[in-house]
């Protein structure tokens, strides 16, 4: 990954330019889950410090590549873990971060070359069913 800084404005693009081979590979394969969720996925943004994806304004993940796995970020309604745990899901170790976090997306999973991506998919459409109940409220 180029160590460059990054612009007034960070885009898709300056992230993706960033990520090795492995986890543009792996970067891809989520985007078209978190895309294919439904038609109303309406933003696929970013900012300095990750890649984001929302519905109806809201935020459901939220994706940063690191050097041999994104992270993603996701909203804790579906996992349903408790502040400061963690827990085998879909296949998946996800954490939720400690209750004096005041992230909206507070809990999170590593995706590697070798994850299975059912998993993966169910988390995220949780996420995404999340955020589209909360935009009604």
């Amino acid at each position: 990954m180029p160590d460059a800084q990054a612009p007034l404005r960070a885009s898709e693009a300056w992230h993706v330019a960033r990520m090795s081979d492995v986890t543009r590979t792996v970067y891809d394969k989520l985007r078209a889950i978190a895309c294919g969720l439904g038609d109303d996925v309406d933003d696929v943004g970013a900012v300095k410090q990750y890649i984001r994806f929302s519905v109806g304004g809201r935020n459901f993940a939220e994706m940063k590549a690191q050097t041999d796995c994104v992270l993603v970020h996701i909203r804790p309604e579906g996992p349903g873990l408790a502040p400061g745990t963690g827990a085998e899901l879909s296949g998946l170790r996800v954490e939720r971060v400690s209750a004096a976090s005041t992230w909206t997306l507070n809990t999170r999973f590593r995706v590697r070359s070798s994850t299975d991506l059912a998993g993966v998919a169910t988390l995220l459409r949780q996420s995404y069913e999340a955020a589209k109940r909360r935009r009604r409220e």
